[in-house]
């Protein structure tokens, strides 16, 4: 059975390793089966950073990327009707879950704010898995009224600080979700009222970060070991 092998880091500008290609960020399917499909056969996995040590993509073997690339297509169809599936489960979460929270809100607006807080791809709040939906329903229902129904996004424009135009804009954004039978509780830093934009940086950043302990981590117990090992095999001192 072959070892399961770490991943190794290098940069863009590192040569490529014979009979290998890179396989850049963007399809989740491909990169975390090429990874494990490497990593079972017992190939050496690299991860391409870039200078400020984000994650770019991985070099894998070709055969390895092309089995996946094969799979991939053959699964297409079927993966789409699942992922359907389950986008149609979270939007029907999040609707059913700022109905319960805003009972007054007029139910034509409800669409609008699922629509906008679950946009794929974007980074905002419906689509993070660190809040639980009745987080994600508060902040998303906040985040459709500042740019609907207030002059925020204007203020934006006229190069007024995030910070300023939230505090200015708050008292609207309170009393439409108490019209709307909303609670302020959640709501206790004028300046702090997080967009969903906000909350996708932070989550790239905590994720970044994880990454970036974990390859570190990995590299030190590499190191420990070697020093080890070179000390176990050196000869006895006389």
């Amino acid at each position: 059975m072959a070892s399961v092998r770490k991943d190794i880091v290098v940069s863009i500008t590192t040569p490529m390793p014979h009979r290998y290609i890179y396989v850049p960020r963007g399809s989740p399917y491909k990169t975390l089966n090429c990874r494990k499909k490497a990593r079972e056969e017992g190939y050496d996995v690299y991860v391409v950073n870039d200078a400020k040590g984000r994650q770019m993509g991985i070099r894998v073997p070709i055969t390895i990327f092309e089995r996946v690339q094969e799979k991939f297509e053959e699964t297409e169809v079927s993966r789409a009707k699942a992922m359907k599936r389950r986008d149609e489960k979270m939007n029907t979460e999040f609707s059913n879950s700022v109905l319960a929270q805003f009972p007054k809100i007029p139910t034509e607006e409800v669409p609008n704010i699922v629509e906008q807080a679950m946009k794929k791809h974007s980074g905002r709040v419906g689509r993070t898995g660190t809040l639980d939906i009745s987080e994600k329903a508060q902040l998303g229902v906040r985040a459709y009224i500042r740019h609907k129904y207030t002059d925020y996004d204007e203020l934006l424009k006229n190069n007024v600080s995030r910070e300023d135009a939230r505090a200015q804009i708050y008292e609207k954004v309170d009393k439409m979700v108490l019209e709307w039978g909303g609670s302020l509780k959640e709501a206790s830093n004028k300046t702090a009222d997080y967009s969903t934009d906000d909350i996708g940086k932070k989550i790239a950043r905590k994720t970044t970060l994880k990454t970036k302990f974990t390859i570190r981590s990995r590299a030190r117990a590499r190191t420990a070991k070697k020093r080890s090992q070179r000390s176990s095999s050196a000869p006895p001192t006389l």
